[in-house]
């Protein structure tokens, strides 16, 4: 938890070249090809016959492209020059580097697609939003106040208050700087193509942040995502002068929601699936809600500061015993300041918490339509989610695969089939899809034709040059799998020696006659 992105893609690469010598049952291309001649199944050993996809969530993402990085390493040892790769990445964590020195300026612009600027992101959330770092931490009573909300409390409040404490977010390295130091920019943007993302655009918790879209990786959400928090378009403002912290007066008001977020709340009934409760409380209504407790604790505070010429948080010595008979103005207003503060850190928390509902979602929740749903079951505006890109995060998964160049490598079954039935729904009157593929697998022989075809034909132009990962900057992890698997074959041969010295030892004792022998 918190280790860098950079960091868990390279300890992947270690993990990929292990798993692929232990378990991908690959020959090297120099003994297909001699083998194949005598027997044309020796093919079934090759890559095109044992495509890999690797699938990451949240920090396992880098993981995967780490993963995928050393089983193209040990293809492209084994001599192999093509390989079948897919890959898809959810709820991606820190996709990007979010690194900045630089201190906040309003007026500079920002450069490209991505917010990089790390100062940018601390600046609102200390400053304007007086969340984090220096200002005021989450009390405890927070977690009480919010559990009077819904019956329920955040299991993840506790560590919102201290994530600045070690800059944890702040990296060089995200995801996309890594891989392309690793393969080169042109290398990195191959096999970008045989990938497919989703990440909703409120996954933005302290816990998790910064989260986001890798640029030039498909994405099912159809619209990359650009910003630091999640919410596409906001102003602030002030609320009275008179603060004695630089932009201790100011407000925000989101102005716009963008798209591909996730609003709607559900609980699934784990006995019944397909029982579905709908929240009454969305994330916009959380947010609302936030912002208009965060308007009213700043009035009190600049009100405070700007009446007794000191910071409003300084005002808690006056609730003491010793001072409040002779300071009960001060105690009041500080206590009605701080009472103010704690209402808006309960909405924070209630924030933070249904944003980290959107980061565990494409998991939990992949081939559940209930999450393009508005809170009364009703269809979402068809502007926001668009029924038409599937019903599902998973049907959008498939069908930005699809519509890019037909990206997901499928051998097994009649890819033509496959085509057809892509958006069958459980409500479908037809065979279910696995059935009918299972079906379609009793005939091995028919079962052979379809893959050859595939591999030969269409699978042909899916395949990757795995030797864009055999390089000096990849091998310097692969030399740690190897050094472990080296150490498991000396203590596997050690342990065959050991065994037949005891059969040995065992045989020669069972040829001996003790019985006529004296013990003393």
């Amino acid at each position: 938890m918190g280790s860098p992105a950079w960091e868990r893609e390279c300890h992947g690469i270690t993990l990929g070249y292990y798993w692929a010598v232990k378990n991908w049952k690959l020959k090297t291309k120099e003994e297909v090809e001699k083998e194949k001649e005598k027997n044309p199944n020796a093919e079934s050993y090759s890559p095109a016959y044992r495509p890999l996809t690797f699938v990451g969530h949240s920090e396992g993402a880098a993981v995967a492209v780490g993963v995928c990085l050393g089983a193209m390493y040990y293809a492209a040892e084994r001599g192999w020059d093509e390989m079948a790769v897919n890959m898809i990445l959810l709820g991606i964590h820190q996709p990007v580097a979010l690194w900045s020195d630089e201190p906040y300026d309003e007026n500079r612009k920002q450069e490209g697609n991505y917010y990089t600027d790390y100062n940018t992101y601390k600046w609102f959330k200390k400053e304007v939003l007086e969340v984090s770092e220096d200002s005021p931490r989450l009390y405890n009573e927070i977690f009480a106040s919010a559990m009077k909300i819904e019956n329920a409390i955040t299991p993840y409040g506790p560590a919102l208050a201290h994530v600045f404490t070690k800059d944890r977010n702040k990296q060089k390295y995200g995801i996309d700087e890594w891989t392309a130091k690793l393969l080169g920019t042109d290398g990195w943007n191959t096999l970008k193509k045989r990938a497919v993302q989703f990440t909703f655009a409120n996954d933005r918790a302290d816990t998790v942040m910064l989260d986001g879209d890798i640029p030039g990786i498909a994405n099912a959400r159809a619209k990359d995502d650009n910003t630091m928090f999640g919410w596409d378009k906001w102003t602030t403002y002030s609320v009275g002068a008179g603060g004695l912290s630089p932009n201790s007066d100011l407000t925000m008001k989101i102005t716009d929601f963008g798209k591909g977020y996730l609003n709607t709340r559900f609980i699934v009934n784990k006995n019944n699936p397909d029982m579905v409760m709908y929240l009454k409380t969305t994330y916009e209504s959380w947010t609302k809600e936030f912002f208009t407790c965060h308007k009213k604790f700043k009035e009190a505070a600049v009100g405070y500061e700007k009446k007794y010429k000191e910071h409003w948080e300084t005002g808690k010595i006056y609730l003491d015993q010793n001072v409040i008979l002779t300071n009960t103005t001060k105690a009041f207003d500080y206590a009605k300041t701080e009472d103010l503060y704690k209402n808006m850190m309960a909405r924070y928390v209630w924030v933070q918490h249904v944003e980290l509902e959107a980061h565990f979602a494409p998991v939990g929740y992949i081939n559940r339509p209930e999450v393009f749903n508005l809170p009364d079951g009703s269809d979402r505006d068809i502007n926001n989610w668009p029924i038409e890109e599937g019903s599902t995060i998973w049907d959008r998964i498939q069908k930005t695969a699809k519509d890019n160049g037909d990206i997901f490598y499928r051998v097994g079954y009649d890819i033509d089939f496959f085509n057809r039935n892509l958006y069958r729904t459980n409500n479908s009157k037809e065979k279910p899809l696995k059935e009918e593929i299972e079906e379609k697998k009793r005939d091995p022989k028919q079962m052979k034709i379809e893959e050859k075809n595939y591999v030969k034909n269409i699978g042909k132009e899916l395949l990757i040059n795995p030797q864009i990962a055999y390089n000096t900057e990849v091998e310097k992890w692969i030399k740690v799998a190897k050094d472990s698997l080296n150490w498991e074959d000396i203590f596997k041969k050690l342990k065959e020696k050991m065994e037949e010295q005891r059969r040995l030892y065992e045989k020669e004792m069972n040829g001996i006659d003790f019985s006529n022998r004296n013990p003393w």
